[in-house]
């Protein structure tokens, strides 16, 4: 019986592919993801959310705009966003992980050196409901790795979920002199973005068996052709994160992103043994509509309006979608499970 029901499953997310179905262990499997979400201004993305019913919802960060390190101002920003009627419905129903960026941690571009890192930890992580227990609670940093297994047709699938912290140890930038950038790359190998603890962590993770790993960041790792916060601006902590996907031929790599205010998809086939997509969301409430003006040659999919992303992940195949405010996809990559692979592995 369980056999016919996947079959229909199927068959419906052929016919219907906007169609997502609830989770109960097997595939499809949908996880949704969005960035930059001011909790005073309208938030018209949650009934569409809502429809679509994700396994799982990931804040790539701004989560709310706090820019504090006043403990009770950041826990009143939060409770703004708790009081959306749209918001506080769809997470009655949908498992919400996340990471933060800097408006959640509570300063501009702000690194290691922001003394309200540990308030605003505490804060983002009862917002997020993360269990007394967690490590999370325990730990410096927001770093966490979620595990799913799922029923296929012949076998299980395991899809990783990794949240990085781009935040609580982060080096200063290097402010630039130019009227078009505001920092420029510095590769003194003492600059660090995730601190050695989180490096270790993420070796570990990523050589555990997975079939699909999707990697959170709050910036862009990619797209390192803009004047503004992303991995490129440390060329030795991005290579070394290369590097270790590499050096673990670890499988099914997708990387996500936020920050930016207009999603986009970028890829290169010259990093790994198969090709690495950057999927940015952003923005959920207020986005830069006139589109972005840098250059990306690696990006294959762009969309300038209010959205938020989605990936499912069905037999064989990951499919990545961009939505309007609407819940309507404007953007679709389609990835076969099979060129995510390690040969030999």
């Amino acid at each position: 019986m369980k056999l016919v029901t996947r079959f229909l499953a199927c068959l419906m997310l052929a016919l219907w592919p906007e169609l997502v179905l609830a989770q109960d262990g097997t595939l499809p499997f949908v996880i949704a993801f969005g960035s930059c979400n001011d909790q005073n201004r309208e938030q018209p993305l949650w009934e569409p959310l809502a429809h679509m019913a994700p396994d799982v919802f990931v804040f790539l960060g701004d989560n709310v705009y706090a820019d504090t390190d006043n403990e009770g101002q950041m826990r009143a920003t939060y409770d703004l966003q708790n009081q959306i009627a749209g918001f506080g419905n769809f997470r009655k129903s949908v498992q919400i992980e996340g990471i933060w960026d800097d408006h959640d941690f509570g300063v501009n571009d702000g690194g290691a050196a922001f003394t309200g890192k540990d308030m605003a930890q505490r804060a983002m992580l009862d917002f997020l409901g993360e269990p007394d227990e967690s490590s999370r609670r325990e730990s410096p940093g927001i770093f966490a790795s979620r595990s799913y297994e799922l029923a296929g047709f012949n076998r299980s699938y395991v899809v990783q979920l990794l949240l990085l912290d781009t935040r609580y140890f982060k080096s200063a930038w290097n402010r630039s002199g130019s009227f078009t950038r505001r920092y420029d790359p510095d590769d003194n190998p003492e600059l660090t973005l995730l601190g050695e603890t989180q490096w270790q962590w993420l070796e570990g993770e990523l050589r555990k068996e997975a079939d699909v790993r999707i990697v959170a960041s709050g910036l862009q790792v990619l797209n390192g052709y803009h004047g503004y916060e992303h991995w490129a601006l440390f060329p030795h902590e991005r290579e070394r994160l290369f590097a270790l996907i590499r050096t673990t031929r670890a499988n099914g790599v997708i990387l996500l992103s936020g920050d930016r205010h207009f999603a986009e998809i970028s890829r290169r086939d010259d990093i790994l043994a198969y090709p690495l997509h950057d999927f940015t969301s952003s923005g959920m409430t207020h986005s830069f509509e006139q589109g972005d003006q840098s250059v990306n040659p690696d990006r294959i999919a762009v969309y300038t309006g209010l959205n938020f992303g989605s990936l499912v992940i069905n037999e064989g195949q990951v499919i990545l979608r961009v939505h309007d405010q609407r819940g309507r996809a404007v953007e679709t990559v389609k990835i076969s499970l099979k060129n995510l692979q390690w040969k030999g592995r």
